[in-house]
Order: C-alpha cells, then sequence, then structure tokens
C-alpha cells in the first residue's frame, strides 16, 4: 500500500507543477504582444488580409505555409512534420503559395510582407558573401 501514497503523491506534485507552468505561460501571453499590433494601420490591414487569406487555404496547405515562412522550416522539414514525402512536400508548397498569392491578390495586396524565412536567407546568402570577400 505505499506505493499506492506514493504515486498519489507523486500525481498531487505533478498537478501543482502543471498549474504552475500554465499560470506561467498565461502571465507571459497578457503581456506578449503580436508582430501587427505596433505596425500602422496600412501594415494592420495587410496582416488582417495575410490572415483571411491564410484560412481560405486547406488546413494542410496552411500548415505547410506556415512551417516554412514563419518556423523557417525547409520545406522537405516541414513535410516531414506533416507526413508528406520531401517531393510531395515541395510541390504542395509551390501550389499553397500560388493560390495564397491569388487569394491575396483578390483582396488587393500585391505581395505578402517578408516572411521570416525569406529575412533568414537573405542573412545567409549575406554572410555567405562577406566571408567570400
Amino acid at each position: 500500500m505505499p506505493w499506492l501514497l506514493s504515486t498519489a503523491r507523486n500525481l498531487a506534485r505533478n498537478a501543482v507543477r502543471k498549474a504552475h507552468r500554465e499560470q506561467t505561460l498565461v502571465n507571459g501571453l497578457a503581456h506578449a504582444t503580436p508582430p501587427w499590433s505596433e505596425a500602422d494601420l496600412g501594415q494592420r490591414a495587410e496582416w488582417d488580409g495575410v490572415r483571411l487569406a491564410l484560412a481560405q487555404l486547406r488546413p494542410v496547405d496552411r500548415d505547410l505555409i506556415l512551417l516554412v515562412a514563419w518556423d523557417g522550416l525547409s520545406p522537405t522539414s516541414a513535410g516531414s512534420v506533416l507526413g508528406l514525402r520531401p517531393v510531395t512536400a515541395r510541390s504542395r508548397l509551390h501550389r499553397a503559395r500560388q493560390r495564397l498569392t491569388a487569394l491575396l491578390h483578390d483582396q488587393g495586396i500585391s505581395a505578402p510582407p517578408a516572411t521570416v524565412s525569406e529575412s533568414a536567407a537573405a542573412t545567409a546568402t549575406h554572410k555567405k558573401e562577406e566571408r567570400n570577400d
């Protein structure tokens, strides 16, 4: 019977730790500001248009675009996360980007804002060029 008390004590400790983690997360989110909140009205409208266009995509296409653009994964890695073969992931990403561009164009947005992966690629290219000099 001591094992039962030990198990109950461990479960109670886990519940306390979980509650603490959740409260820390809630407190952190209360002070977090999304990138579009500090933008001017024109940029906010553009962000709203991008979010609306993303919502109109199929879930797998939206996830693929977000994993590549927002999280900075390669198309192959993003496909792996979603259970897609590398070739399938790349072709779906290409078609999803085309659909997203068409949806944005319908809303009067000429091009999506610069993505994290584009910025990272530009930085990597710049650093590579600096090393070659």
